[in-house]
């Protein structure tokens, strides 16, 4: 009887998602990218990723992937170094909280939109003044 119950324990332990490194239990959900509509358009912070200080650029493979697992919204990838969809991404900071290694941060987007936006604000502007939106 006793050696069933501890057949039955390690079968369910082995069915409990763990990582590798702490031996943390996981609970997982998979949200479909995007499920949530195209929520980085409101985005006031940004993710931004240190790959000298993440685990898995570091090592060259998926080692640590904490920021992927956490992500309620899908939109970091498992690949090495993980990468985030910033259409989705609302700027949580889940994956700055759960990542071990500090190698997220979160910067204000304006930075952002004045280095990468401006160029494409530009041309959006441009094709309005070209009449491309007329009704």
């Amino acid at each position: 009887m006793e050696a069933e119950r501890k057949k039955d324990a390690a079968a369910e332990e082995a069915r409990q998602p763990h990582t590798r490194a702490c031996e943390q239990e996981l609970a997982m959900s998979w949200p479909k990218v995007g499920e949530a509509g195209e929520t980085g358009d409101w985005r006031t912070v940004r993710p931004v990723l240190d790959t000298s200080k993440c685990l898995a650029a570091q090592r060259g493979k998926l080692a640590c992937m904490q920021c992927w697992m956490f992500c309620p919204d899908a939109v970091i990838t498992r690949t090495v170094p993980p990468g985030v969809n910033m259409t989705y991404c609302k700027g949580c900071g889940i994956c700055v909280e759960v990542c071990p290694a500090g190698a997220i941060t979160l910067e204000p987007e304006h930075e952002h939109e004045e280095e990468h936006g401006r160029d494409a604000h530009a041309a959006e502007e441009q094709g309005s003044a070209d009449g491309d939106d007329q009704p």
